[in-house]
């Protein structure tokens, strides 16, 4: 007896925060914003929709969170 149940379709997001600019020297990252960019491209290259924000304050930051889990 044949299934008639279908494959689930779904989509492949990511979600890619690269903040470097912290105020703490110790904390900073060298090219946070470059690294976010090439993950971007290799999450791209195997089929996800990549939302990218590059040194956000926090404000930006959580309203780029919360569009994307939308």
């Amino acid at each position: 007896m044949a299934s008639s149940i279908e494959p689930l379709s779904y989509q492949k997001l990511a979600l890619v925060i690269c903040n470097g600019g912290y105020k703490r020297s110790g904390n900073r990252l060298e090219d946070a914003a470059g690294t976010g960019r090439a993950l971007q491209d290799k999450l791209q290259q195997i089929g996800f929709q990549v939302t990218l924000s590059c040194n956000v304050e926090k404000h930006e930051m959580t309203t780029t969170i919360m569009t994307f889990a939308k």
